[in-house]
């Protein structure tokens, strides 16, 4: 059960983060382990990483890691991050308000892009599904069923798709004649309207555009950030790495909101990244997934635990 998992400007991350020795760190999204191994070797035996992630799959692999490895200061939960307080409080209580590090890495692992039964990539012939959790409606649903003003705002809004009401309509045309039970499928349809590009595959805004609708990301990430500031002592940092415009504004808005005088008496959080980081050129030739990637941080400077 290998990873085949890059973890994206992972240096950049521990700089930022700075553990030591005893430290307390959550990892809001485990996937292949990348951040949360290389912490528990900062944070040492006396320390604690919580990783946290929905996909069982990827919780699975971690504690396989965990009994390989015997990393006894590695702790892993199956919980997704937008309910970051309640495992915290659930697994460690003692650490709450005490986090020195928190961490966000918002993309897909390669070992998602690669399991045929959640069908995330153009080319999978598995049944159209994206749902990480197993829970509530999947892609196959929305794709379906959905009418088509419904497909098209959610391939604007999420996907920001110029083309959104000319590929709603032809899946709407597909779907008459049979059922869109594939991704490939779902990709070839959308390819025959969208007019080609150098850049991108013609389904990439339409892929996005799904899978952040079935999973909620958007709104998984607008739940956490608060109360993950509220987990950080005085010092701990919240570091975010973002893959996509939508995700970065969200974030982008909560720091500078965050470290305004406006914000209370006093700012909760100082920027440690006045622009985003962004991979350097080796490491996206090395792993071009990473070429999106955005990395902001801010550092905790109150303590005021709600």
């Amino acid at each position: 059960m290998a990873t085949a998992h890059q973890p994206v400007m992972r240096d950049e991350v521990i700089r930022l983060v700075d553990p030591r020795p005893g430290d307390f760190i959550v990892d809001s999204t485990a996937g292949g382990g990348g951040y949360s191994l290389a912490f528990a070797a900062k944070v040492g035996p006396q320390g604690l990483v919580l990783a946290l992630d929905y996909d069982r799959r990827a919780v699975d692999r971690l504690n396989k890691l965990h009994q390989e490895q015997g990393l006894e200061n590695l702790l892993m939960a199956e919980a997704n991050f937008r309910y970051l307080e309640e495992a915290v409080k659930s697994h460690c209580p003692e650490f709450w308000g005490k986090a020195a590090g928190i961490v966000f890495d918002l993309g897909l692992s390669s070992d998602q892009l690669q399991d045929e039964n959640l069908a995330m990539s153009f080319q999978s012939d598995g049944a159209l599904n994206m749902n990480i959790a197993n829970q509530g409606p999947n892609a196959y649903d929305l794709i379906n069923f959905r009418t088509e003003k419904e497909l098209a705002d959610i391939f604007f809004r999420f996907g920001e798709e110029r083309n959104s009401r000319r590929i709603a309509r032809a899946i709407k045309e597909a779907r008459q004649k049979k059922k869109i039970r594939t991704a490939a499928e779902l990709a070839r349809i959308v390819s025959f309207v969208q007019p080609p590009s150098r850049r991108l595959h013609p389904a990439t805004r339409v892929f996005q555009a799904l899978r952040i609708a079935v999973n909620d990301e958007l709104g998984n990430l607008s739940a956490a950030l608060a109360p993950a500031v509220r987990c950080l002592r005085p010092g701990g940092v919240i570091a975010v790495v973002s893959y996509h415009s939508l995700e970065d504004r969200i974030v982008k808005i909560f720091f500078r909101q965050k470290s305004r005088i406006s914000d209370g008496p006093e700012p909760a959080l100082r920027l440690l990244t006045k622009k985003p980081l962004v991979p350097a050129a080796a490491e996206i030739k090395n792993n071009p997934r990473a070429r999106s990637a955005k990395l902001r941080a801010a550092i905790r400077i109150i303590n005021t635990h709600d």
